[in-house]
């Protein structure tokens, strides 16, 4: 999979998957790909999907120097083979949302998640637990923890293999609708008058 996207077989890939439109923040994604790449040379980046912004962003991404070590990859159908591909898993956004597939997917297969701290992410990730948390903007701040998990793969399996459990126990899509289904026997068996 490096080699299809001229990466050297032996680097780091840190990957964001999202519509290229401003609430994703990819700029920031950016910024901290620059400072990654001066501190790790191996390290090469993937922003997955498209959207508005897109020229734009490509015309920052090489701008900054990054030329061939970040690729815009477009939409894709393979996304579980590149998050697969993946060391870290970056969600840049910055505004306040649902916590996202993407996290949910990449978590499911084992990956470390890093992102900036907003309410939404709460529901997946606990900050040194299920992923690593960034204050919010900080781009300086997403690329360190980028690093250290680069530098610290050991710390990545451990944030990988508790964010994978988690999906299992809250968010797999049987146990959400087992959940769902017991709140609506509860609702079906309270008597009609605390209905109304």
């Amino acid at each position: 999979m490096r080699r299809e996207f001229g990466f050297p077989g032996d680097a780091w890939l840190v990957s964001t998957i999202g519509a290229l439109h401003p609430r994703k923040s990819h700029e920031l994604f950016i910024e901290a790909a620059l400072t990654v790449s001066g501190a790790e040379p191996l390290a090469r980046f993937l922003v997955i999907g498209d959207g508005e912004l897109r020229s734009e962003l490509q015309l920052l991404a090489r701008a900054r120097g990054l030329g061939d070590r970040l690729v815009f990859t477009g939409v894709r159908d393979d996304v579980a083979r590149l998050l697969s591909a993946t060391d870290v898993y970056v969600k840049p956004g910055v505004v306040e949302g649902f916590i996202g597939i993407t996290v949910i997917e990449a978590l499911g297969l084992a990956k470390p998640v890093v992102e900036f701290d907003t309410e939404d992410v709460k529901l997946a990730l606990t900050d040194g637990e299920t992923g690593l948390i960034v204050a919010n903007g900080d781009a300086t701040g997403l690329a360190d923890r980028i690093v250290f998990l680069l530098r610290h793969p050991e710390v990545g399996l451990r944030l990988g293999d508790a964010g994978q459990r988690l999906v299992l126990e809250r968010f797999d899509f049987g146990v959400l609708a087992g959940r769902l289904e017991e709140f609506y026997q509860g609702v079906l068996e309270r008597p009609a008058a605390l209905l109304s």
